[in-house]
């Protein structure tokens, strides 16, 4: 899932509902998940024998794969941080589309953090919520985005030194203007000198 959209912390207020997400999970995506897991091969995610050998009528999602997909409904916000994520399992999660929900319960500045708490919820249409759980985020606040950009020393320094390069080159032909005025009187003096008898 992509990130979309900013969720300021002073836009969300308690009881706000946040989405519902969808998201159709295949057996594909499971069977990938549990390669990557490093689960061994059939097991009861990804076979319909391995899952009836454990009583189940048919694969289920792996709890960490359905934790995570119940965590995108919150990270697809630019600038939000899922902080913490702790949920139960009503019942096993099938391959099928599935429902995220959210309600925001609280919110919360906290460590120079801006956070909101949220019930969230995964369901499917035929038996309806699955998993539940509560969730902690974190969000960008609109006070943060309109904060002023730090000005840049260095380019005061750079007028500074710009300065004192001018003020420089001032004395400098100052001094030429001297020498050349003492050369011009040395001149006039030895002329003078001369054409006295």
């Amino acid at each position: 899932m992509q990130r979309h959209e900013t969720r300021y912390y002073e836009e969300i207020e308690i009881g706000d509902e946040i989405g519902p997400v969808e998201k159709y999970i295949t057996d594909e995506e499971v069977e990938a998940f549990c390669r990557l897991w490093g689960a061994p091969l059939p097991n009861r995610f990804t076979d319909e024998e391995s899952a009836a050998r454990v009583n189940l009528s048919w694969p289920i999602v792996p709890g960490i794969m359905s934790m995570a997909i119940m965590s995108q409904i919150f990270t697809a916000w630019e600038g939000a941080a899922l902080k913490h994520l702790d949920v139960i399992f009503r019942q096993p999660v099938p391959h099928d589309l599935v429902a995220i929900t959210a309600i925001v319960t609280d919110k919360r500045e906290e460590n120079d953090e801006y956070l909101a708490e949220c019930d969230v919820y995964l369901s499917t249409e035929e038996n309806g919520r699955l998993v539940g759980g509560k969730a902690v985020i974190g969000l960008a606040s609109l006070s943060d985005a309109a904060a002023p950009e730090p000005e840049d020393d260095d380019e005061d320094d750079d007028d500074e030194d710009l300065d004192e390069d001018f003020d420089d080159d001032e004395d400098d032909e100052d001094d030429e203007e001297d020498e050349e005025d003492e050369v011009e009187e040395e001149a006039t003096e030895e002329a003078t000198e001369e054409e006295s008898p």
